[in-house]
């Protein structure tokens, strides 16, 4: 499972961006018959979900929040949200 703070993102020779854990990004590599050209230190959240493809294992890290609760059209509380897809 990636933790958030083990979390690095690279740019690869071949002008790939990702984020993973650093064991996660050598594998891939290896895989991918490419190498790492530079780790970025500072880069948003909302940066790397957007530019950089995330292929770590287990949760994305940088997923975006989704709302849990559904409410009528006078604001009032129904219930949660059931989220029924797969990513």
């Amino acid at each position: 499972m990636s933790h958030i703070y083990k979390t690095k993102k690279a740019k690869l020779v071949n002008g790939s961006y990702v984020y993973g854990e650093r064991d996660e990004i050598d594998k891939w590599c290896i895989k991918r018959n490419t190498s790492v050209e530079v780790y970025y230190n500072h880069v948003p959240a909302a940066i790397a979900r957007k530019n950089f493809e995330f292929i770590g294992e287990g949760s994305d890290p940088y997923v975006a929040a989704r709302n849990i609760f559904e409410k009528d059209e006078s604001g009032k509380f129904i219930g949660y949200k059931v989220y029924t897809e797969k990513w």
